[in-house]
């Protein structure tokens, strides 16, 4: 049995995939540092305060803006193949 054809107009992408995430913010400025945390569900970045607050986060983090990292950080790590590592 031969295949059908396709319908409708050959796929194309009109930019590159990205291979790697941008830092959560560039726009906050002074001393934040960004993080890069992973999990095997989701890759997120997050830029924290001299203070270890969340000041800038992604959708699926977002409730943690304004939280210390340790919640973020303790709610990932129930999550299989939590990784961190500053940038």
């Amino acid at each position: 049995m031969a295949l059908l054809p396709r319908a409708g107009p050959a796929a194309t992408t009109t930019q590159p995939p990205r291979t790697t995430a941008p830092p959560a913010a560039a726009h906050v400025q002074g001393d934040a540092t960004s993080w890069w945390l992973s999990t095997e569900r989701m890759t997120v970045c997050v830029d924290l305060d001299a203070a270890g607050i969340i000041v800038a986060a992604p959708p699926i983090v977002r409730k943690f803006i304004g939280q210390p990292a340790k919640n973020l950080g303790r709610w990932l790590r129930r999550q299989p193949g939590f990784r961190c590592q500053k940038l």
